[in-house]
């Protein structure tokens, strides 16, 4: 990546830190909040000299320009894409992929793709980046830098055709009509699947 481009990306990261905070509930008594980077209220680091700062994110504007100077400085501090992604909360790690791709090479952007596919949870129920998207970021992605080797050596071993079986637990389980003509076809393998509540309940089909 050309130093210019990840300037770029720098700059792109530290206009997420401008937008506003927004209480979303507490945890522990902890004021949480929905921002790219802030996740809690009152924000609290260590700064250079080892001394623990604290910042009011909501109400505070001093607070609020002292938090956000803090993680500029880290983000303009950094030295690959990877450690300002780090500075960014899990949850915006797509948004921010699909904003920065055009200044990555495809073996940088599919190395990420892969590393947040994988960390991140249920990345294709992303509000921010659709599904048809992420289809195509993996129908364009080189496989060597989206896989490890061990996850290639499976990929190019896979046969032309192959039945996937999805879990289904019992809060989920469809309508029993559809169950009975599945099993009538033969098509529905019943095991038994242990749930930390004891039921024993759970079908793969």
């Amino acid at each position: 990546m050309t130093s210019e481009n990840l300037e770029i990306i720098k700059n792109l990261a530290i206009q997420l830190l401008y937008l506003d905070a927004i209480p979303t509930g507490t945890i522990g008594g902890i004021q949480q909040v929905s921002h790219p980077v802030f996740d809690e209220n009152p924000m609290v680091w260590m700064d250079d000299d080892k001394q623990f700062q604290m910042a009011d994110i909501l109400t505070d504007r001093k607070g609020i320009k002292k938090a956000r100077a803090r993680w500029k400085s880290i983000i303009k501090s950094s030295e690959s894409v990877g450690s300002i992604f780090l500075v960014l909360r899990k949850g915006y790690w797509l948004p921010f992929l699909q904003a920065i791709k055009q200044y990555m090479d495809n073996a940088e952007f599919s190395g990420f793709f892969g590393e947040i596919w994988t960390q991140v949870e249920s990345p294709n129920m992303n509000a921010r980046v659709s599904l048809d998207t992420l289809v195509e970021w993996f129908k364009e992605a080189d496989k060597s830098h989206l896989m490890s080797k061990d996850e290639l050596k499976a990929y190019h071993e896979l046969p032309d055709e192959l039945r996937i079986y999805r879990g289904i637990g019992e809060k989920s389980n469809p309508n029993p009509e559809i169950f009975e003509s599945m099993l009538i076809r033969n098509d529905l393998i019943m095991l038994k699947c242990y749930y930390l509540d004891g039921v024993e309940n759970g079908f793969f089909y």
